[in-house]
């Protein structure tokens, strides 16, 4: 029996990768996120990966870059059968390729695996030398009414898109967080996705806003200086 192979796609190959999902929906859905990434210069055919044992898919990997890393947008492994060795297969070879391309790093976020891991992910990806990041907490908070326009200035980290808004500030506190919803609603914004280092509740959401979300995903970073060491805090 043949020793499955991790290889990166060739530009003819993408097509045949994205119909390795279970739906025609799904199928279009990640045809789509691929195109849009290739479009936006954020990956490339070179930047995804699978696992094939012959004519049998094991394993498939999406990377985009990530400032000077890649980042794994897609990863997916049979969970529920032999994962660990598919794993160090697929992540050692697109690791190696990283060096080559000069990628300070290579993040694995939990949000891009899709399903729930198994516990043993993290002490897997430790062995390959990847490292778990500080937490990011994530809340969406949605506005309960609608508050009057004024010329308040958007809080720093806060960027605003019609009626929803992403903050990301570098330190939170009730204080903060009251002000900055009060000033975001000011310029019409109902949903917030509000990201801030750390686990602690800040409180300070006030009767006005709604929790519908939270959210506080692992990560795991392997730095490729060569010294094991990884950048500073999480990818943003």
């Amino acid at each position: 029996m043949a020793c499955p192979r991790a290889q990166a796609l060739q530009a003819s190959q993408v097509e045949s990768w994205c119909r390795e999902e279970s739906s025609p929906t799904a199928r279009k859905t990640m045809w789509n996120l691929v195109r849009e990434l290739f479009r936006q210069g954020e990956s490339e055919a070179g930047l995804v990966w699978w696992l094939r044992e012959e004519d049998r898919v094991l394993g498939r990997l999406l990377l985009a870059r990530d400032g000077g890393g890649l980042r794994v947008g897609f990863l997916r492994l049979p969970w529920e059968g032999a994962w660990s060795g598919s794993l160090r297969r697929l992540m050692e070879a697109a690791c190696q390729d990283a060096r080559r391309r000069g990628a300070a790093f290579v993040e694995v976020p939990e949000e891009a695996l899709e399903l729930d891991p198994p516990a043993a992910l993290g002490e897997r990806l430790a062995e390959l030398g990847f490292v778990e990041q500080p937490p990011v907490c994530t809340w969406h908070v949605r506005r309960l009414r609608t508050a009057r326009p004024t010329c308040a200035t958007l809080p720093e980290g806060a960027e605003v898109d019609g009626d929803e808004a992403r903050w990301v500030p570098r330190t939170l506190t009730p204080e903060r967080l009251s002000l900055g919803l009060e000033a975001l609603a000011s310029h019409g914004v109902q949903l917030v996705v509000l990201e801030w280092p750390g686990e602690a509740r800040p409180g300070g959401l006030g009767p006005d806003w709604h929790l519908e979300e939270e959210l506080l995903p692992r990560r795991w970073r392997l730095a490729l200086n060569g010294d094991g060491v990884t950048a500073e805090g999480p990818s943003t």
